[in-house]
Formats: C-alpha cells, sequence, structure tokens
C-alpha cells in the first residue's frame, strides 16, 4: 500500500512541478525538493513514515543507473578514442580535487556548521562527486545540436563524456570515503588498511557489474517472447529490483552497479530500434513514476532553517560559482589542446556549469554510511549544496546551452 501512494504522489507531483517550471522557469526538481521540505515536518511521520519513502528512493537511484546503462552507445564509446576519454575524467577529476581542497578551506572560514569539525576527506568525497555532470541537461542541448543539422564533433564527445563522467571520479572518491570513515570511528589512518578495502571495493564493483551483466543479457531474451516495449521495460526493472534484493548486503552497497550492469548487458544484446522503445518507456516510468520521490524525500530531510542561514548560502554559492568556472576552464583549456574549435570548448563549459543532481542521487547511494559512520553534517552538506546549485547553475547552464547553439550555428555557415 505504501509503494502505491508513493507512485501516486510521484505522479502528481511530477505533472504538478513541470507545469510550475514551464510557468517560472525555476527546475522542477526544486518544486520537489520543497515539496518534501512541507511534507517531513507537517504531514509524514518522521519516524515510521520515511522509511518506506527512502527505500523507493533507493530503488528509484538503481533504476536511473539501470536506464543510463540502456542510453550508453556502447559503439561510439569504443569509437571515441583518447580524446573523449580525456574530456570524460580531466575536467571532472581536476575540478572535484581542486574544489575539494578550495570547499575545505571556505568551509573553514565560514562557519556553515558552527563549531563541528570538518574533516577534510570527506569534502573531497561530496567535491569529486560535485564535479560529475548532469547527462538530463547536457544531452537534450547535444541532440538538438545535431538535429538542426550541425557536424561539430563536440556534440557526440560531451554526450559521451556527460555519461562516462558519473563513473571516472569514483575510485577517487572511495578512496577518500574510506579515509574519512577511519577517521571518524577513532581508528585512525591505516594506509595499508585502507588501500586493501578501497581495492576491495573496487574489484567487487568489477565482479558484481560482470554478473549483472549477464543478467542483462539474459533479459534480452525476453524480446523474443515479449515485443511490447512498454511491458519489457517494466519487467526489466523487476528483475532489476530482485536481483538487487536476492544479492543483499551486496545488493544494498552496490545496486546502482547492478542495474547499470543490466542496462549495459541489456543494451548490447538487443537491437538499436528494441532498445530505443524500452528505453523511451524506462525513461517515462522514471521521470513519471520513480524519480520526483528522490528529490522529495530528499526535501524531508534538509535542516530548513541551516539552509536559509546566510552563511550557508554564501559558502555554498561561492562554492558553486568556483566549481562551474573550473571545470568549464578546463574542459576549454583540455579541448584547445587537441586542436577543438573555440566554439566547441564553450559549449562544454556550459554543459559542465549544470550541477546539482548528481549530488542528490549520489546522497541516497552513501547516506547509509556517512550517518552510520557519525558524519550526518556530511550528508546534510551533500543536500544543501545540491539545493543551492541546483538554484543557481541549471537555469544557467540551460539558457547558455540554448543561446550558443546560435551561436555554433552561425560559426558553421562561415
Amino acid at each position: 500500500m505504501d509503494f502505491i501512494i508513493l507512485i501516486a504522489l510521484s505522479v502528481v507531483s511530477a505533472l504538478a512541478c513541470m507545469n510550475l517550471a514551464k510557468l517560472t522557469k525555476v527546475p522542477a526538481v526544486i518544486f520537489m525538493m520543497l515539496i518534501g521540505v512541507v511534507l517531513g515536518p507537517y504531514v509524514l511521520d518522521l519516524a515510521e513514515g520515511l522509511e518506506p519513502m527512502a527505500k523507493y528512493s533507493s530503488f528509484a537511484i538503481i533504476a536511473l543507473f539501470l536506464v543510463s546503462g540502456y542510453g550508453l552507445n556502447v559503439e561510439a564509446i569504443k569509437a571515441s578514442g583518447k580524446k573523449t576519454f580525456g574530456l570524460s575524467s580531466v575536467p571532472a577529476i581536476g575540478e572535484g580535487l581542486i574544489m575539494g581542497v578550495v570547499a575545505y578551506l571556505i568551509l573553514s572560514v565560514i562557519p556553515v556548521f558552527g563549531s563541528q569539525e570538518i574533516l577534510f576527506p570527506a569534502v573531497m568525497v561530496i567535491m569529486l562527486v560535485f564535479a560529475m555532470s548532469s547527462p538530463a541537461i547536457i544531452i537534450p542541448f547535444t541532440m538538438q545540436g545535431k538535429a538542426r543539422g550541425m557536424t561539430f564533433p563536440i556534440f557526440d564527445e560531451l554526450t559521451i563524456a556527460s555519461v562516462i563522467d558519473n563513473f571516472i571520479p569514483f575510485p577517487f572518491a572511495i578512496v577518500f570515503l574510506n579515509v574519512a570513515y577511519a577517521i571518524a570511528s577513532g581508528e585512525g589512518i591505516n594506509v595499508g588498511s585502507i588501500a586493501f578495502q578501497s581495492i576491495a571495493i573496487v574489484v567487487a564493483i568489477i565482479v558484481v557489474f560482470i554478473i549483472s551483466y549477464f543478467i542483462g543479457k539474459l533479459s534480452a531474451l525476453l524480446n523474443k517472447v515479449v515485443t511490447n516495449p512498454q511491458i519489457t521495460a517494466v519487467i526489466v526493472l523487476i528483475i532489476t529490483v530482485v536481483a538487487v534484493l536476492v544479492a543483499g548486503p551486496i545488493g544494498a552497497s552496490l545496486g546502482i552497479i547492478i542495474g547499470l550492469g543490466i542496462g549495459v548487458g541489456y543494451n548490447v544484446s538487443t537491437e538499436p530500434q528494441t532498445r530505443m522503445a524500452v528505453l523511451g518507456m524506462s525513461q517515462k516510468i522514471y521521470g513519471l513514476g520513480l524519480m520526483p520521490i528522490v528529490f522529495i524525500y530528499v526535501g524531508t530531510q534538509i535542516q530548513l532553517d541551516q539552509l536559509l542561514k546566510p552563511t550557508t548560502v554564501i559558502a555554498f554559492t561561492i562554492i558553486t560559482i568556483i566549481g562551474m568556472f573550473i571545470k568549464g576552464f578546463i574542459a576549454k583549456k583540455y579541448l584547445a589542446s587537441q586542436g577543438s574549435d573555440p566554439v566547441e570548448g564553450q559549449l562544454a563549459a556550459y554543459g559542465f556549469a549544470a550541477k546539482g543532481i548528481i549530488l542528490i542521487n549520489i546522497s541516497l547511494v552513501i547516506g547509509t554510511g556517512l550517518t552510520e559512520n557519525g558524519l550526518d553534517y556530511i550528508l546534510q552538506m551533500m543536500y544543501m549544496l545540491a539545493a543551492v546549485s541546483i538554484i543557481i547553475s541549471i537555469p544557467y547552464s540551460s539558457v547558455k546551452l540554448g543561446s550558443h547553439l546560435d551561436v555554433m550555428e552561425e560559426a558553421s555557415k562561415k
């Protein structure tokens, strides 16, 4: 019954917030988070009422990675070469590492969390995630550029990079996360132990991905029995959820890898036309029935009094703006070194400026670990930085991407 109510809440919220976004030009996810802010203290029983929403949100993130697996252009990735791999890694890792230091210094000067000690490794984890792209913002504009007949290589390169750089910084984030846990638990830093744990996690990720990949390939056999993409999309989603539940503790910690693996396995085992039909239906299911609950749930967790403090807004606004500039600057410099047209570098800079959404998604993945290790304030930082950055960066990125396509179209005519 809880999940039925949540599905209904998700659909109604999605439709209402999308209409509000059209009227106000404010991102729909902001309205979804506001719903959560209102529901949290006044409507829901915080002791029990949020537990089904938390579980539902976790499954929603797994579904997001499943859909991402469907959408990966595996052949394009194979053929993309060094340049695209560099665009997928250099700006994200560069921003993450630089902004980890910058954000730590800013939070040391501006007391957002009062006298609470700020752990440098935990801030590094947040900023590595913060550096990841928002494919949902970037890809519609790259597709629009191609639809307008422009042939700039950056459209394919940026499309691929916007997806791949969601994964490239993870090994770095895992190392810093283990260091943060060691310090928070009072065990101190044991380099050998942390190195072993980090390697073990990476190996586990690879093994789980491979197993899930073959589950995805087996799921593709459904196409011989079920020809309706709507039904297939639902069945594969159910298979993914069952795989996560069967995996137990591994599924709880590596559910997004299971989702991605099944998505990619299904992807490479089906004809493009079939895959695109299932992808389209899956995106609708996620956008209407799953995604809104993620942002509503995060809204219920935000400490509104903390978010509205001038020091909080100032600190996270500064972090957002500097992060946007650094990743854009690195992307432009990298593409220039590879011989790209300057208008291509500027498109990448505007696309990479969109921030906050991935921070929300990953907060649900590592949130339990942070809470269990006494790092609740870091989780709050993820929520609040996401809220501030979404308001600032997504409208900026969207407007600039739209206007820059006109500039590129003029340049292509010369």
